[in-house]
């Protein structure tokens, strides 16, 4: 790897923390997307750091769900429990579709009362 493929990874990484966007990032060191996919399928280094910054931007946002749930927030309770109270049996809905007939069928699950 040459020294300036490593200096554009570290501006990558750098412009991609604040920016949050690969497409923006790729033009802000003046790479394509295609190369940024190409350092993290060769670059295990690069590809770590790419996955931290995005799991703390997941830890971030999750503490923020959090505090909207405790706060009382229906919106953020529902979302919590069609999303990770899926096992418990919080199933909105689940459409299939007959596409020989092109007619869909909704059925809507509620946890069992026990």
């Amino acid at each position: 790897m040459t020294n300036k493929t490593k200096l554009k990874k570290i501006q990558f990484i750098k412009n991609y923390k604040s920016e949050l966007n690969i497409s923006t990032s790729c033009r802000a060191i003046g790479v394509s997307r295609q190369t940024f996919y190409e350092w993290i399928s060769k670059d295990k280094k690069f590809k770590r750091e790419i996955n931290e910054i995005e799991e703390s931007i997941i830890d971030n946002v999750e503490s923020k769900l959090m505090e909207k749930i405790e706060s009382g927030d229906l919106g953020a309770i529902i979302f919590f429990l069609k999303t990770k109270g899926k096992k418990r049996g919080y199933t909105e809905r689940i459409e299939t579709e007959n596409r020989k007939t092109n007619e869909s069928q909704i059925k809507i699950y509620l946890p069992k009362k026990e």
